[in-house]
């Protein structure tokens, strides 16, 4: 059945769906809003750090750098350190014959010689010759004198 208003009068039309359809369209316009924004500030986080990044990759190299040269004086100090320990037992060592051997020279009168010598875990053993008994015992008090004989 068709109705027809002869009348004139404004009937009421109904304007819900016409509501409900703007209404999604705001609703889907503010989210989009939203999502830009949220879009914004995550690439301006990941900008940040990027950035951050770079610079800590440059701080990095460069504290590998100074650990790489840190390392290397590190070695040097201590082959310094070892040739020195090297140097303090050659000089040690250096001092006891050296001096045990001025002693000797020291000790040994004029009409004495010192054919060998020869020297094992402390002992000293000396052979030579002498022209008499006197300068062997002048050699032997001589010897007696010197810290490093017994």
């Amino acid at each position: 059945m068709i109705k027809i208003n002869l009348l004139g009068d404004d009937t009421a039309v109904d304007q819900s769906g016409a509501l409900q359809v703007g209404a999604f369209a705001v609703s889907i316009v503010v989210l989009l809003g939203i999502c830009f924004m949220l879009n914004q500030s995550a690439g301006t986080h990941v900008a940040e750090l990027e950035d951050r990044k770079l610079t800590l990759e440059g701080e990095l190299e460069r504290l590998k750098k100074t650990t790489k040269e840190v390392r290397e004086l590190e070695k040097k100090r201590a082959d310094l350190k070892n040739r020195l320990a090297v140097i303090a037992m050659l000089k040690r060592s250096k001092t006891g014959p050296v001096r045990v051997l001025d002693d000797l020279n020291l000790a040994l009168p004029e009409r004495s010689w010192v054919v060998s010598l020869s020297e094992k875990t402390g002992n000293m053993n000396v052979n030579g010759f002498a022209l008499d008994n006197q300068t062997i015992a002048e050699l032997m008090k001589s010897l007696e004198k010197s810290e490093f004989f017994r």
